[in-house]
């Protein structure tokens, strides 16, 4: 048995999500065009695989920053020995 969820909840729910991805990747990102084609319906099935790429995002976004702070922390060591 598949239970569905309030459609209007939903709705707002993938429309927010739809508008993050665009925003991190644009329409050609793999992680939107997956999600606006894999989460249509508010069924269980289709909610989990919106929590995946949420979650499989997070996970690229945060490694990406971790990235980051350690190329200004690099940099900033750099900059110090030069004084």
């Amino acid at each position: 048995m598949e239970y569905e969820f309030d459609e209007c909840s939903f709705d707002k729910w993938r429309r927010k999500v739809n508008d993050l991805l665009y925003t991190l990747g644009g329409c050609e990102d793999l992680y939107y065009q997956r999600f606006s084609k894999e989460v249509v319906r508010p069924r269980i099935k289709e909610l989990e695989e919106g929590l995946r790429i949420l979650s499989a995002v997070r996970d690229e976004v945060s490694s990406r920053h971790a990235g980051m702070r350690g190329k200004r922390e690099e940099v900033a060591r750099l900059s110090v020995s030069f004084h």
